[in-house]
């Protein structure tokens, strides 16, 4: 159930009753993703900074390619693998197809499939669209299941055998084990029998042939333990799991499992699941206990933050969300959850303004950045930047009117602008909404 006490969002998981699907935010879930996934991307011989990898909430385990190098991961996904090595594997995959040219050889048939209404589900959600939740933090586009995109990205059995052999290739290459890929096709084969268990079946047909082709080619190649994940990244990307699932998975669920688990992932996993019942004080203790722990661990201040928001301790949270930035001072999430409840509290107006251009910058196709910036921008009276920053928000979100209508205002004001980041970011909103109204 979503709440609309907070006009915030904090932590970034979607209660499953609230809404079906939708893109996941997290600092911490993305930094162990990326850090998974970054050396297979240059073994493949792709830039990590080019590479964008995506987390959507969803009840299927799935995985996709729709465009260019975005690959979508569903939320069941990442929960459904205990070890690191299956999503090392499945990510391989979908480079593989990268690779491969499998998406360029499908870029007829996008474009009949009309690119632009069917990617709005997918890479238009990229950035999100903030929902008035402290427990989500996503676009409200669905994403898997759209039919065209199921449609699209059912691959043939020849380009998932071409996938598969450049994914074997590259996780021999840094020394990772192939097991949990061989484990998952081996699991989702196994259910193909049973039930209609994930859409992934319906995206990546899985056969006997792909299975043995994996056996195949360890039994005619030599394995290199080089490049095997260390105990931290297990461990970090267990904490991701336990996460995910603490957030997606039912509360009373989640305490039951782990209720009497005193380990780091119980206490982290029962801290949230009471934060969602919410029996904040609960949720408050659990986490102080892990901050006992981990005092300087960033994303367990985010999560007393949140708790601390819940309770309408603003000026307690502001403290939680300050320290989570000066331990992860260069990350964009971070620093518009600080940003975020400054602008809530309206105070530290020109900190807030600060850490949000530097956000938007990090990160210029994220329409909610832009919308604390315009509050931002406003609590200083600066309407001008306010309304450039509200106009940016709805162009990312391809929304022409309410684009124009703040460009009108801000022409106005631009004519006594001395500033010059402010001349040239009309310039350029205007050029872009110039540019929309021709395309409509």
């Amino acid at each position: 159930m979503i709440r609309y006490i907070l006009i915030i969002i904090l932590a970034v998981f979607i209660p499953a009753t609230a809404i079906a699907e939708g893109m996941i935010r997290d600092a911490e879930v993305e930094a162990v993703i990326t850090n998974l996934a970054r050396p297979i991307f240059n073994v493949a011989g792709l830039n990590p900074r080019n590479v964008s990898v995506y987390i959507y909430q969803s009840e299927d385990a799935n995985a996709f390619v729709p465009e260019g190098k975005n690959i979508f991961l569903s939320s069941k996904l990442i929960a459904y693998s205990d070890e690191p090595y299956t999503l090392a594997g499945v990510i391989a995959h979908e480079v593989g197809h990268i690779t491969s040219g499998h998406i360029q050889a499908r870029k007829g048939e996008m474009i009949n499939m009309q690119r632009k209404a069917m990617l709005s589900s997918v890479v238009g959600a990229l950035a999100g669209i903030a929902t008035k939740s402290p427990e989500v933090f996503l676009g409200t586009s669905s994403i898997g299941a759209d039919a065209s995109v199921q449609h699209f990205m059912h691959f043939s059995r020849n380009q998932e055998a071409a996938a598969d052999h450049a994914a074997l290739k590259y996780l021999n290459k840094i020394g990772l084990d192939n097991r949990g890929l061989l484990d998952f096709l081996e699991f989702m084969k196994g259910e193909e029998r049973i039930n209609s268990y994930s859409s992934y079946l319906q995206t990546h047909p899985v056969s006997n042939e792909r299975i043995q082709a994996i056996r195949n080619f360890n039994n005619n190649n030599e394995f290199s333990q080089k490049g095997e994940i260390g105990l931290s990244l297990h461990d970090h990307f267990k904490r991701i799991v336990v996460k995910i699932r603490a957030f997606t998975y039912p509360a009373a669920e989640v305490l039951k499992h782990y209720g009497n688990d005193n380990s780091l992932h119980g206490l982290y996993a029962q801290a949230i699941a009471y934060l969602r019942v919410p029996q904040h004080s609960k949720a408050l203790e659990l986490t102080d206990r892990l901050l006992m722990k981990e005092p300087n661990n960033p994303y367990f201040h985010e999560l007393k933050g949140q708790i601390l928001l819940e309770m309408r301790n603003v000026s307690l949270a502001i403290e939680e969300f300050k320290k989570a930035h000066t331990i992860l001072p260069k990350n964009a999430l971070v620093k518009y959850e600080y940003a975020l409840v400054l602008n809530m509290a309206k105070t530290s107006t020109s900190k807030a303004i600060s850490l949000l251009e530097e956000a938007v910058a990090a990160e210029p196709e994220f329409p909610t950045f832009w919308r604390q910036l315009g509050i931002a921008y406003g609590h200083a009276h600066d309407s001008l930047n306010s309304n450039l920053a509200l106009a940016q928000e709805a162009i990312i979100k391809d929304d022409a009117k309410a684009a124009k209508r703040m460009v009108a205002i801000a022409e106005k004001d631009v004519m006594k602008s001395t500033d010059k980041r402010t001349i040239l970011r009309f310039k350029d909103i205007k050029q872009a909404l110039a540019i929309m109204e021709e395309n409509e």
